[in-house]
């Protein structure tokens, strides 16, 4: 049963990969990097813990 499972996660794991790869050959559909630290940013701010 070991080797089925390990060659679903094989499958799995080049899949991901092979999104990954065509998300980044089409930029435009891409976030920012600004706009992700922008909205991190953000969000700390609002923090209760006393930690932001």
């Amino acid at each position: 049963m070991s080797d089925a499972r390990d060659e679903g996660y094989a499958a799995w794991k080049r899949a991901k990969i092979e999104r990954g790869l065509a998300q980044c050959r089409d930029r435009s559909a891409m976030i920012p990097a600004d706009a992700i630290m922008a909205k991190f940013a953000a969000g700390r701010e609002g923090r209760s813990d006393g930690s932001g």
